[in-house]
């Protein structure tokens, strides 16, 4: 009976009236099958590398085997794929964020609000491509990444892992 009965006999013990009650989104699914939770991303890499490189990795590799796809190759193939195509759409997403944000700046009239808003359409159109340079495009790039994670995924549990560690040494890396 498989993953079910393996489901079924790892269940805390109430599962099934908490099931029961219909307190969770999943319903009808075996424990098991529920999504992981506390997935902590790469988040490093991607302040300190960006988008932007991460994908001419790919690309530089896609390109490299154009035409002679071959051997171990063919299984790496949509890894890099892949790769490739979420840099572009988390690129992407930055971009858009930094539309939206000049937007707000031609709506706005209080003029701290514009700098503001000018500071974030300026920074989001770096790290749409680029690693962090300052403090705050860490903390923008973060979030940003976060964003893309849960808008593509959903994790229930998507966390952000040592938010605090992670900042602090983007506050003390000498580029930024």
């Amino acid at each position: 009976t498989g993953i079910g009965a393996a489901a079924q006999a790892s269940a805390p013990e109430g599962y099934e009236e908490f099931r029961k009650l219909n307190a969770s989104d999943y319903g009808e699914l075996p424990i098991l099958m529920i999504a992981a939770g506390h997935l902590i991303a790469g988040y490093k890499k991607i302040v300190n590398v960006g988008y932007g490189a991460i994908r001419k990795v790919a690309d530089d590799w896609l390109d490299a085997r154009k035409g002679n796809l071959m051997g171990e190759d063919a299984y790496k193939y949509p890894f890099y794929r892949a790769a490739s195509l979420m840099c572009q759409a988390a690129s992407e997403l930055c971009l858009r964020y930094a539309e939206a944000a000049e937007r707000k700046i031609q709506e706005t009239a209080d003029e701290a609000r514009r700098a503001e808003l000018e500071m974030m359409h300026k920074s989001l159109l770096w790290i749409s491509e680029n690693p962090a340079r300052t403090f705050y495009e860490a903390v923008q790039l973060y979030m940003m990444y976060q964003t893309f994670l849960h808008l593509f995924d959903a994790y229930p549990a998507m966390a952000l892992g040592r938010f605090d560690q992670m900042l602090r040494e983007a506050a003390t890396h000498p580029a930024m």
